[in-house]
């Protein structure tokens, strides 16, 4: 079974970035090409990469006829301007992805949705589910989530108090 773990190692790479690889009509093939650069040099924190057609073919399973299909992949991603051919075999990711030539949907990422919430232990009460208090009787125990702009909105799994097990979910208290 696998079990990949971050002390294993890993690739930091900036969001912004990784957002508009998303929004970028790459092939599978240039993808993959890619994703291999971006992980033998940033992977290893370097700016570049020293990989050779045989080591694209090795990290990626793709087709090694004559080199010619890798190599034709990596020219598009050069004439692109995608990557940079920094030396023999060296190449480079370019990082301002405004210059690169291949199409590009409209790059919206989305906003990091918990901006405007708070984590809370809250007791709400079955009999008024709106109120939230701080010791009830017949109450329901919940770890949740309240947004400010939407405070009855809980994202967790709660549970009854006095009846253990007893689970529900809920989008709206």
């Amino acid at each position: 079974m696998a079990s990949p773990q971050v002390e294993n190692g890993y690739t930091r790479i900036a969001n912004e970035l990784l957002d508009a690889m998303l929004a970028t009509e790459f092939t599978g093939r240039e993808f993959r090409i890619l994703l291999a650069i971006i992980r033998y040099s940033y992977g290893w924190h370097k700016k570049e990469a020293r990989l050779t057609v045989k080591d694209f073919h090795q990290v990626t399973g793709l087709s090694s006829e004559h080199g010619s299909t890798i190599y034709k992949t990596i020219r598009r991603l050069i004439l692109a301007n995608v990557i940079h051919q920094v030396a023999d075999y060296t190449y480079q990711l370019n990082k301002d992805y405004t210059t690169w030539q291949i199409d590009q949907r409209r790059y919206n990422p989305l906003k990091k949705q918990t901006s405007d919430c708070v984590k809370a232990d809250h007791i709400l009460c079955k009999s008024e589910p709106q109120i939230v208090e701080k010791r009830a009787t017949d109450c329901v125990k919940a770890n949740h989530i309240l947004c400010k702009s939407e405070p009855h909105f809980v994202e967790k799994r709660t549970t009854f108090c006095g009846k253990a097990g007893n689970k529900f979910r809920s989008k709206r208290a």
